[in-house]
């Protein structure tokens, strides 16, 4: 049984149609809904009746961001659903249509502990463009074993914990142009700039000495909007090719919730507790 595992947050403007996307390749879905104060929630349930309740949601009312923990929470709830493949997917991210109707075998043959990869697509403000000049990877795809968590580190770091442990990597090539999973963070700037403030701010406030303090805290961040030398291809339209998933589920000038959420931290902590990062102008 291979189960998603898809955290989101106020992602009303995709999950319409990234849910839908996975399982066109997944068995369940379990979707962790954390703190939205968006249509997330009804349009999960929404899936969730179309699909003779393939999808398991789990509401989390607290706002504070515990990623490590909330990935832990959907994997035992997908095991105890029977689940012995698990997919990590956010909520804005897309397997390309053309590989989901490939992908199933390569999933079936993991063994117990290994993990597959995938080149990672960033799509670059629009739909119908993505970045070529640089190659990543997501870790996707994993086959269960009872060792295998998530957890915070011992400092209770829990930010950007995408990779489950312990498990084996298998190689995988890291050219966008080969396709894998379209990452939509970007089709929209200012959602763009403004989840990565918060990041910055999430990390000032927590954990400010973790990887170097203010400055190394910036410039780790801004990597991933950094435009500097960038090139640019139109996506392939079999990559959208989800017969009968119309693209109009996915809003990308709905405001990003993150703006507020930059701007209510700042109020909160004061701007003195940010000095020195750059916040894109948000605040």
């Amino acid at each position: 049984m291979i189960c998603g595992l898809m955290p989101a947050r106020n992602e009303a403007w995709v999950i319409g149609y990234s849910a839908r996307a996975a399982l066109r390749w997944v068995d369940h879905l379990i979707i962790l809904a954390h703190a939205c104060r968006d249509d997330t929630v009804a349009i999960a349930i929404q899936v969730q009746l179309e699909t003779g309740n393939r999808v398991t949601i789990i509401v989390e009312p607290n706002p504070d961001w515990r990623e490590a923990e909330n990935r832990q929470r959907m994997l035992e709830a997908g095991r105890e659903l029977g689940g012995d493949v698990f997919v990590a997917l956010d909520a804005d991210e897309i397997l390309c249509a053309d590989q989901a109707l490939t992908i199933r075998p390569r999933l079936e043959e993991l063994l117990p502990g290994q993990l597959l990869a995938l080149p990672f697509v960033d799509l670059w403000r629009s739909l119908d463009c993505y970045r070529v000049d640089k190659g990543s990877t997501a870790p996707l795809v994993f086959r269960d074993q009872p060792e295998i968590h998530w957890r915070p580190a011992e400092d209770g770091y829990q930010l950007h914990m995408r990779n489950p442990r312990p498990t084996h990597w298998q190689p995988v090539a890291t050219d966008p142009r080969l396709g894998g999973i379209m990452h939509l963070q970007r089709v929209n700037w200012q959602r763009a700039l403004a989840r990565q403030a918060k990041y910055k701010m999430l990390e000032q406030l927590y954990w400010p000495s973790r990887r170097g303090g203010v400055y190394q805290i910036d410039a780790r961040m801004d990597r991933s909007v950094n435009e500097t030398g960038i090139e640019l291809e139109t996506v392939p339209a079999a990559w959208w090719d989800y017969d009968g998933l119309d693209r109009e589920l996915i809003d990308v000038d709905l405001e990003p919730w993150e703006v507020s959420e930059v701007r209510r931290m700042v109020q909160d902590h004061g701007r003195q507790t940010f000095a020195g990062l750059n916040l894109y102008g948000i605040a």
